[in-house]
């Protein structure tokens, strides 16, 4: 019974995967649809293609702030500590002035990295 579950499930997220796709090509330049085929990248546990995805986003649109938290967790999914603190500092300085909320989210998380409270996630 649980397979049977499982396989539902990755097929609502590939479908759901497609259709996000199929609606970027058609607006290649919405930030949001390429951040949300980001995070249905990662919850189909396909994490280099969301680094890569993330990492593209934040490339065209570096404003899109919300990128920098969740590409600093994949990478921290990876065990990429390095890379995820420097995504961090560097959404930081970003935000630092702009979007405080985003800040402290993103301080939050570089604390915890710092302190190894991330190690067991």
């Amino acid at each position: 019974m649980a397979k049977i579950e499982k396989n539902s499930t990755e097929k609502v997220m590939s479908q759901r995967l497609h259709q996000l796709q199929n609606l970027l090509e058609a607006q290649p330049s919405d930030c949001f649809l390429r951040y949300a085929i980001g995070l249905e990248l990662v919850k189909s546990e396909k994490f280099d293609e969301a680094i890569s995805c993330f990492n593209q986003l934040i490339q065209s649109n570096p404003e899109y702030t919300a990128t920098y938290y969740q590409l600093a967790q994949v990478y921290l999914l990876r065990n990429l500590k390095e890379e995820a603190e420097h995504v961090l500092i560097a959404g930081m300085k970003l935000t630092r002035d702009t979007d405080h909320h985003t800040f402290s989210e993103l301080q939050n998380s570089l604390t915890n990295l710092h302190l190894g409270l991330l190690d067991d996630e």
